[in-house]
């Protein structure tokens, strides 16, 4: 994985639920499920992203950050 990045979209039973952002290396294929189930082994339940979103490329600033505010713009499919 090249980069990721995860963002609280808002859900009206626990406040917010986490949306993972993922860029994956050149000809690799990542799977949705496949990182969550890794991620489950890690973090507590609430933690494990609902959805995991794969991007060519995470939205950056002239400084290289990363605009976590232009991904909570996209729309994001249930």
């Amino acid at each position: 994985m090249k980069e990721a990045a995860v963002i609280g979209k808002p859900d009206p039973r626990k406040g917010e639920q986490p949306i993972a952002f993922v860029t994956p290396n050149d000809g690799v294929v990542l799977e949705e499920k496949v990182i969550q189930q890794f991620v489950r082994k890690k973090l507590a339940d609430y933690k494990v992203p609902k959805r995991v979103l794969m991007l060519p490329n995470l939205p950056r600033n002239a400084m290289g950050k990363i605009l976590k505010k232009a991904l909570r713009e996209l729309q994001i499919p249930a």
